[in-house]
């Protein structure tokens, strides 16, 4: 092989390392290659499949639609367990009157019946199962063994997200939901049902937070931010609708049939769709990445680069960062914000879903109510685009549990006014719906990419745990609001101490990288001196290849020994498509 040089006239500020020569054709087509061979971040790799934008407008709106349409069950539950509007017929007069469940299966009525003219009826199944004398705990098992699945599925489960893939575990959950769905329609058995909502519960896990996760990892970082709103006004239009089909359609299973229907749908979009991108490259699948990225391409109706990714031609220990369940308790921070979000995991989760199963009990109609409790998400959901941008999360927590607080604080002093009742209940949600959007970003915030899914399903653990007994605290207590008092005000406490932890690459994101320091193995694989740090703008210069100023010695030596070993490392490969 010939070396030499066939530019003399190359400025003294080119950063470009000398070309290798050779006459025979196959060499100059390995010389072409590696004269292409441009490093690309991940950020750059969906820049680079960008093209007509096809794929985010569309496939991951279907994928956004899947996530909220799978809220179409468990927010008619309030209504598939709510009692119907009672006339009862007295011992002396021999006319109906109106009356509630207590005093229709007491003695002193000598017979009631459903009122079906009445807007507050829903054939539903306290009516289908004969179910209005039974005990409230026999009502709140229904909401109760929904989440009591989603613990499990939370507990057990999500960790395959990050073993199998987001994707496939998504398409698990949506083929195992509509099953259940489909023999909760057709079985009319309170024990049966009982079953079958729990096991709903474990897939509703899978289909509803990892594919949540899924869409997110599928767009840029720059859009994350805007996709995270789309998906929160998008389940709050999806409460809205549940509450508006009720009112409209009184017989309440109608909505199951909705459900299969919707979900069956969401299936044939998130089977076409690709894997996740950002999973791929966490897990050094380059092969898949790659094809993943040409999907994504085809469908924005360019042709994929194939370069290669930044990590891809590392050494497998160089970035290896074991991820378990185990590393996350050794590491303090990790562990600190591990505990933290599961305490504001679980103080909205129980919030939201205690609010939305009292929406039957506060003054007014379980149709206004739950409309309201959805105008509260949009409003949320709207002003969370200013609050992500210009508020840190932690501080987001903070702010959005206060309001919460005090007007949970209000509500009890003016509880006998039905507007001024109908204002605290809308503030309350505003306030528990803004906190869990920041639960939603901060755990891909304060957890690194590959653990994130873990964090998500350790977190939920605790957050489905306080969402179990949520349904049956609605049905029991009197005056539940008080216990969404007490949690807010803990959780505003204890997330004054959230903090970033070090990302992928060993930097942490919010001190070392302001110092412009890198870690030690990318120090070694661009020969710099470990000791001495490297600017930012060189380091962003020499990972994206854009010679926008002059390397330093050391850099440019460093380049130089990487690409000549490359190419001697190349002499033997027959499969230079890889390149």
């Amino acid at each position: 092989m010939n070396e030499g040089n066939d530019d003399p006239s190359q400025s003294q500020n080119d950063d470009e390392v000398e070309e290798i020569k050779d006459e025979s054709p196959e060499n100059q087509n390995r010389i072409s290659s590696i004269d292409d061979f441009t490093l690309i971040t991940l950020e750059q790799g969906y820049e680079n499949s960008k093209g007509r934008n096809r794929f985010y407008t569309i496939n991951v709106f279907c994928i956004i639609m899947a996530y909220s349409l799978g809220g179409l069950f468990p927010y008619s539950i309030p209504f598939l367990t709510k009692v119907p509007s009672l006339k009862c017929m007295s011992f002396t007069q021999n006319t109906w009157e109106g009356c509630d469940k207590d005093q229709a299966c007491s003695s002193q009525f000598m017979d009631y019946k459903i009122n079906h003219n009445s807007h507050e009826t829903v054939t539903n199944w306290i009516t289908s199962m004969d179910l209005l004398c039974k005990e409230d705990y026999v009502i709140g098992l229904f909401g109760s063994l929904y989440f009591v699945g989603f613990f499990i599925g939370s507990a057990f489960f999500l960790r395959f997200a990050d073993l199998k893939g987001r994707r496939v575990m998504v398409i698990i959950g949506i083929i195992g939901s509509v099953c259940c769905g489909f023999l909760i329609f057709v079985i009319n058995n309170i024990i049966l049902t009982y079953l079958l909502m729990l096991v709903l519960g474990v897939f509703s896990s899978l289909r509803l937070l990892i594919s949540f996760l899924y869409a997110m990892e599928l767009v840029p970082e720059i859009q994350k931010k805007t996709w995270n709103l789309i998906a929160g006004f998008m389940d709050a239009i999806t409460m809205i609708f549940v509450a508006g089909w009720f009112f409209i359609i009184t017989y309440g299973e109608s909505t199951i049939v909705l459900y299969i229907v919707t979900s069956c749908l969401s299936l044939y979009f998130v089977y076409k769709a690709p894997e996740s991108p950002q999973y791929l490259y966490t897990k050094k699948k380059w092969g898949e990445l790659h094809a993943s990225f040409a999907q994504i391409s085809k469908i924005n109706g360019i042709e994929w680069n194939g370069y290669k990714f930044d990590r891809e031609h590392l050494k497998e220990n160089e970035f290896s960062i074991k991820k378990s369940c185990a590393s996350m308790i050794k590491d303090k921070q990790t562990f600190r914000n591990l505990m933290i979000m599961m305490m504001n995991w679980s103080t909205c989760s129980f919030s939201f879903y205690l609010l939305s199963y009292y929406t039957k009990y506060f003054k007014g109609n379980i149709y206004s109510n739950t409309a309201l409790l959805g105008l509260a998400d949009i409003f949320a959901t709207i002003s969370m685009r200013g609050l992500q941008y210009y508020m840190p999360t932690k501080i987001g927590f903070v702010v959005s549990y206060c309001v919460v607080f005090v007007i949970s604080c209000i509500y009890y002093i003016i509880q006998s006014q039905t507007v001024l009742v109908a204002i605290c209940v809308l503030l309350m949600r505003y306030g528990v719906t803004v906190a869990f959007s920041f639960c939603y970003y901060g755990n891909s915030e304060y957890f690194q990419t590959d653990m994130s899914s873990t964090a998500f399903g350790v977190s939920n653990t605790m957050a489905r745990f306080s969402t179990i007994v949520s349904p049956m605290v609605a049905e029991v207590l009197s005056q539940p609001i008080i216990l969404v008092t007490l949690v807010t005000f803990g959780s505003a406490m204890v997330s004054f101490f959230l903090k970033k932890p070090q990302n992928i690459l060993g930097i942490e994101d919010d001190e070392k990288n302001s110092q412009g320091e890198v870690p030690d193995a990318m120090r070694e694989f661009y020969g710099i001196d470990p000791e001495g740090p490297m600017p930012k703008e060189e380091r962003k210069s020499d990972l994206d290849h854009e010679d926008t100023r002059e390397y330093e010695e050391p850099e440019l030596e460093a380049k130089k020994s990487m690409k000549e070993k490359f190419v001697i490392e190349s002499e033997n490969d027959e499969d230079l498509d890889r390149i």
